[in-house]
């Protein structure tokens, strides 16, 4: 089943239909498999070609993705379903979530492509939808842009307080040469569901920034530190 979903995603990228003798050649299995898969997700299934809807794609991925397919379905996403796809994933996880946030200083816009709040954490994350290879010098400046972005929106009202912990993040599509790159955390789409599900504000060896200043510490350090006064 999974390799149907897979295959339909990657051949309806850019087309909103698809033969339904190209998706059985590319999973390896017959054509009356690929009826029966499509046809307890679509409302029809036309012989000898199938449309699938920008909303049938999408809800094709999140089941591909449920099968355990996550790397192979992302490839698949357009670069605005990617980040449709890290937010609903954001969601799953308990984040409130917000896409394309434009924060504001004096003198320029910084957009943020997803902000995910869980709590005290919150998550701004920047979606690289590039094909590999992912060298850290290709994403030097985007690490940049991202902490700064991240300080720049915690230095705004709603997540203007000391409380508040957030964490820059670039979500790439195939792995990167370095866990972190100049303050920013670099992460697959493959790793996505267990960072969720594990990220807490007191996470060690992650960059995190916090009450809107560009201090980079960690949280327990900074305990530490209160209890030792």
């Amino acid at each position: 089943m999974a390799r149907v979903l897979v295959e339909t995603l990657k051949l309806t990228r850019n087309a909103e239909t698809v033969k339904l003798n190209s998706v059985a050649v590319k999973a390896r299995v017959s054509q009356e498999t690929v009826v029966n898969v499509l046809s307890d997700i679509l409302q029809t299934v036309d012989h000898p070609l199938v449309r699938i809807s920008r909303r049938d794609h999408f809800r094709i991925a999140m089941l591909a993705a449920e099968s355990g397919w996550l790397d192979s379905t992302a490839v698949g996403l357009s670069w605005q379903e990617f980040e449709q796809f890290a937010e609903e994933c954001l969601r799953l996880a308990g984040f409130e979530t917000k896409r394309n946030v434009r924060v504001k200083d004096q003198k320029r816009f910084w957009q943020i492509d997803v902000v995910g709040t869980r709590s005290r954490l919150v998550l701004s994350i920047d979606c690289k939808h590039w094909k590999p290879p992912n060298y850290p010098s290709k994403f030097k400046q985007a690490s940049a842009h991202q902490k700064t972005a991240t300080t720049k929106l915690l230095s705004q009202k709603e997540h203007g307080t000391e409380n508040v912990i957030g964490l820059p993040v670039i979500l790439t599509l195939h792995d990167p040469h370095l866990d972190i790159v100049d303050g920013t955390v670099m992460l697959p789409i493959r790793k996505l569901p267990d960072f969720l599900s594990n990220i807490t504000p007191f996470a060690q060896g992650l960059p995190f920034l916090y009450g809107g200043t560009d201090k980079m510490e960690n949280p327990i350090k900074a305990a530490s530190l209160t209890l030792g006064d």
